[in-house]
This record gives C-alpha cells, sequence and structure tokens, in this order.
C-alpha cells in the first residue's frame, strides 16, 4: 500500500512539473511598445486599463503606446478579425474597397471622390491594426506602404509609406 500511495504521488508531482511550466510561459507578460498611435489612446486606454485584455496599457510622454501583454492577450490584440468584420464591410458601404498582403506591410485603397472624412479614421484603423500586428507578431518597427487610388478617375492620387510619412486626404473632399 505505501508504495503505491508514493507512486502517485510522484507521478503528481512529475505532472505538475510538466504542467506548471506552460501556465508560468502563459502568465509571463511581455512588453509592447507601440510607437504610432492612430486611434484615440485615451479611450483604448481607459477600454482596456484593468481588463483581462491586458496586464497594463499606458502612454508615454513621446505618444507611444505601452501595452504589457501575455501571450493569450498578445494573440487577441494581434488578430485581424476585428478589422475583417468591422472596419471593411463599413468601408464597403462607403464605396471604398482595400485591398492588404497578407503581413499587413502594404495596402491599396480606392475611393471616390467626397468620402475623405468617413474614410480617414478607417485608414487609421486599418494603420493601427497592421502596426499592432507587425509589433506584436516580433518586429521592432513596422510600416505599411499605402496607395490611395481615386476610384472616380483611377489615378494614384497618393503613395506613402507609414509612419515616416502621413496620408493627405483633402484631394477626396471636392
Amino acid at each position: 500500500m505505501k508504495k503505491s500511495w508514493k507512486i502517485k504521488v510522484v507521478f503528481i508531482l512529475a505532472l505538475c512539473f510538466l504542467w506548471l511550466p506552460g501556465c508560468a510561459a502563459e502568465g509571463e507578460a511581455q512588453t509592447y511598445i507601440l510607437p504610432d498611435v492612430y486611434v484615440d489612446a485615451q479611450a483604448l486606454i481607459d477600454d482596456n486599463k484593468g481588463s483581462n485584455r491586458c496586464e497594463d496599457i499606458y502612454l508615454n510622454e513621446d505618444g507611444s503606446l505601452t501595452l504589457v501583454l501575455t501571450e493569450r492577450q498578445r494573440k487577441w490584440w494581434a488578430d485581424p478579425g476585428d478589422m475583417e468584420h468591422t472596419i471593411l464591410p463599413v468601408m464597403k458601404m462607403m464605396g471604398v474597397s482595400i485591398e492588404y498582403s497578407d503581413d499587413y506591410t502594404e495596402m491599396t485603397c480606392s475611393a471616390p471622390d467626397g468620402v475623405a472624412e468617413a474614410a480617414s479614421p478607417m485608414i487609421r484603423s486599418f494603420a493601427w491594426q497592421a502596426e499592432l500586428i507587425q509589433i506584436l507578431g516580433g518586429s521592432e518597427t513596422w510600416s505599411l506602404e499605402v496607395t490611395v487610388v481615386n476610384k472616380d478617375t483611377g489615378e494614384i492620387e497618393q503613395k506613402v509609406t507609414m509612419p515616416d510619412e502621413e496620408l493627405d486626404w483633402s484631394f477626396l473632399e471636392g
């Protein structure tokens, strides 16, 4: 009887040693600094601070945003599902089409005249998601090459690389 009890204890301890390192790895938080914030940073902080979506979130003096995330949280933040199910359908309803590369480093936006005011926040949200996917995927820096095509004329109106260059949507306001 005593031998059977010892075997069970050793087996349980062995399972704990195998299981606990995996739990610790999930619980260990990593710090990510997002240098460019294209959305309302304070609203983002207010919505997420103290939630289970991050361990910590704060705005730095230089305007960058710091996220402290476990692996599970990192996967949630880097999931493009929100963008694909909310931003892109809304843009399509506005007559704006977006094509982008699998690694979120290139985007072509085709927009008709007169939609700048409505489309600009959506493009900023797309840029923010591209930054999240790249930084949380392990890149130290990020970039998004944006080509804007006037849907009415077929002309390339702008070609910029964010964050180094800013989009100018004024050509769509006419």
